[in-house]
């Protein structure tokens, strides 16, 4: 009976010993809600998915959807840091803790072993929806219109125009545009012959068209007016009438320039160059090289021409003017893109990989539509560019918040481009060299919203320079559950701080709202390696 127990004993030992070992590592709970942040009402149906903020089991994604009340809960995860992203039609994306616009450090959801972490808030932003008419001389509904709308934006000198909705009309004339997210935009119509040259109803006579009209029914772009778009705004009942007016013909021949033969399978097109709102006329190419565009209106345009050949952009670009007559004999010569070489190298400690960094050139001309630089990086940070069409560009890059780097200097042969553009000329190659530092500084805080904490707002980091303001100087991050939000990486200088509701509230590149919300920012000085703290409160109260 006593070795009985004894073997009992081990036995039990044994047994907790092994039910220790086996159990299940303690897991966390992430518990919130998703509302719509113009009416606070809660967001049924909303889809929400956690992301594992990268670690040695590399990123995982889980998905819960919110009940009646918006709220959505998601237990077993493991301890670690987490990124959120709600989405559901007739929203617009809004994740709580993206990667951010530029080259700030994201912030997260941190999740401990057994805890709960309550009260996140998410909050969608409704898109809006435009909608109207397109109408001839006539007032009869004209179908098969495009239709472009156009983010407004006013540099210093010109308007642009950035990221481009497109659209068309049925055959009542009608368009509708949906999930458009709050700003100014610009809004454009026009009817081009497909293989006719007059439209449906056409007159005897000298050819006509229309010409591109932009509301409220002008056709000077720079006379156009801004629509300007609340979030969950729905604005209908416009009218776009088209006017009729002479329109002409370009042709020409497009030539290989090393086989001195017709350049066979090319693309070509034209773009006005009156304003950045790009109108682009397909042509029809025939035999031998030929093309012709029809149906263009009188103004400045440039004639691009470009074909893939064994991997390679051939291209050809032409402006010419169009006034009074058609244009004949034009003749495009396919050349080769240019060839940059260019280097990258870090000053200060780093063990960011000189490959990970990305480098592009932005066109900051209005030949926005030609493709974009290829660029092969070596391990020595020793790059190629490859198809550079020449024109006047930006030095754009991206660290992917690897290192906290930024862009000290960049130079194209003996001219500094780090602010300035970047000019290429025909048949000109040249050297980019571009230096990155580690010693960037960093800048934190907390957003609050009256005595809460702001979780999900977005705060903005902009430099007080304007010619610094660039999509890679930049940056927007949102704050975590608690408020709080750190930039890392900021090359040193002033800049301005603010908090906004989301990050479809932040509209930097529009001057009015800049000039609207000057007296709410906050000037930070950043030193190289300094640290500093600025609490923010929203610009406008959370209701």
């Amino acid at each position: 009976m006593k070795a009985s127990k004894g073997k009992r004993m081990i036995l039990g030992v044994f047994l907790l010993v092994w039910m220790q070992g086996g159990q299940a590592p303690a897991t966390g709970t992430l518990e919130g809600v998703v509302l719509n942040s113009v009416t606070k009402e809660p967001v049924r149906k909303a889809d929400v998915r956690i992301q594992t903020a990268g670690g040695s089991g590399g990123r995982r994604t889980f998905g819960v959807i919110t009940d009646a009340s918006g709220r959505f809960s998601a237990p077993g995860l493991e301890p670690g840091e987490y990124a959120l992203t709600a989405t559901k039609t007739g929203f617009l994306g809004n994740p709580f803790s993206p990667q951010p616009r530029g080259n700030g450090a994201s912030a997260n959801v941190r999740v401990a072993a057994g805890d709960i972490v309550r009260n996140i808030e998410l909050r969608l932003v409704p898109a809006g929806v435009l909608a109207g008419r397109v109408v001839d001389e006539d007032g009869d509904p004209v179908a098969g219109a495009s239709i472009a709308l156009w983010q407004a934006r006013q540099s210093r000198s010109t308007r642009q125009s950035g990221r481009q909705m497109n659209s068309g009309t049925n055959d009542k004339g009608e368009f509708r545009i949906a999930n458009i997210a709050a700003g100014k935009y610009l809004l454009s119509a026009e009817w081009v012959a497909r293989g006719n040259p007059e439209p449906p109803g056409g007159v005897r006579g000298p050819e006509m068209g229309y010409a591109t009209t932009y509301f409220p029914g002008v056709t000077d772009a720079a006379q156009a007016a801004p629509i300007e778009i609340q979030a969950g705004q729905e604005l209908t009942g416009l009218e776009l009438p088209l006017r009729r007016t002479p329109v002409f013909r370009v042709r020409g021949r497009v030539v290989d320039s090393e086989w001195n033969k017709p350049g066979q399978r090319s693309y070509v097109f034209l773009a006005s160059r009156e304003s950045n709102m790009t109108r682009q006329f397909g042509s029809m190419m025939m035999e031998e090289g030929k093309f012709e565009i029809a149906g263009v209106p009188a103004g400045t345009y440039t004639v691009v021409a470009q074909r893939m050949d064994r991997n390679e952009q051939l291209f050809a670009i032409q402006p010419i003017e169009v006034s009074g007559s058609s244009i004949d004999g034009l003749t495009l010569t396919l050349q080769p893109g240019l060839t940059l070489q260019g280097r990258m190298s870090i000053e200060g400690q780093s063990s960011v990989a000189l490959k990970s960094l990305t480098v592009n050139l932005t066109p900051s001309d209005s030949l926005v539509f030609l493709p974009p630089p290829r660029i092969d990086v070596k391990d020595d940070g020793s790059f190629t560019m490859k198809s550079v069409f020449p024109g006047r560009y930006r030095v754009d890059y991206f660290t992917g918040g690897r290192g906290a780097l930024y862009l000290a200097s960049a130079k194209y042969n003996d001219a500094d481009v780090t602010f300035a553009p970047l000019e290429i000329g025909q048949g000109a190659g040249g050297t980019l060299n571009l230096v990155f530092r580690s010693d960037g500084g960093k800048v934190s805080g907390t957003v609050r919203n009256g005595d809460s904490p702001a979780g999900g707002a977005a705060v903005l980091l902009l430099p007080v320079a304007e010619e610094r303001r660039s999509v890679s100087n930049v940056m927007v991050i949102v704050a975590a559950a608690d408020g709080s939000y750190q930039f890392g990486g900021i090359r040193p200088g002033d800049y301005y701080l603010i908090a906004g509701e989301g990050p479809e509230s932040i509209a930097w590149d529009d001057p009015d709202w800049l000039k609207a919300r000057q007296d709410k920012m906050t000037k930070v000085s950043v030193t190289a390696n300094g640290s500093t703290n600025v609490p923010l409160t929203l610009a406008e109260d959370r209701k």
